[in-house]
């Protein structure tokens, strides 16, 4: 365990636990697999960085339409 100041949409935590491999299912079956995704137990859900998602070979833009955020994620070659 380390203390690292993380903060995300859900709160700041200082207590990261560990680190590894994710794999995100999306609907339809994609996957995206992740190198590196922090761990915390004080989150119900891993916390993944854009930067690491970018460095496992994906691209990620956000777009909002109305009231509604997309969040757009595509595998670079």
């Amino acid at each position: 365990m380390r203390e690292v100041n993380v903060s995300t949409i859900f709160g700041t935590t200082n207590t990261i636990e560990g680190s590894g491999r994710a794999i995100v299912l999306l609907p339809r079956g994609t996957r995206l697999h992740i190198k590196n995704a922090f761990y915390s137990s004080k989150f119900n859900r891993n916390v993944l960085r854009f930067k690491h998602i970018h460095l496992s070979g994906y691209h990620i833009e956000t777009n909002n339409e109305g009231d509604i955020e997309y969040l757009y994620i595509t595998r670079m070659s």
